[in-house]
């Protein structure tokens, strides 16, 4: 299980895409109920991430680059 943070570097996205991608449920993740943090954390299973970042980008700007 890795945070969010780890997952956007390990795919070369932001951490907002990865929430994105648990939403919609494209990656596998689970709720931290123990954090301390403010709000709930997200811990991604890292063979999602990881299979995630290995498939080949449809098409549109790559990833972890800005359009500006």
């Amino acid at each position: 299980m890795i945070t969010t943070r780890e997952a956007a570097a390990i795919i070369g996205c932001s951490i907002r895409q990865v929430n994105t991608l648990i939403s919609s449920g494209v990656l596998k993740a689970k709720r931290d109920k123990h954090s301390c943090n403010i709000g709930p954390r997200w811990l991604v299973y890292e063979q999602s991430a990881t299979a995630y970042a290995r498939l080949p980008q449809s098409g549109g700007f790559p990833r972890g680059q800005s359009r500006k």
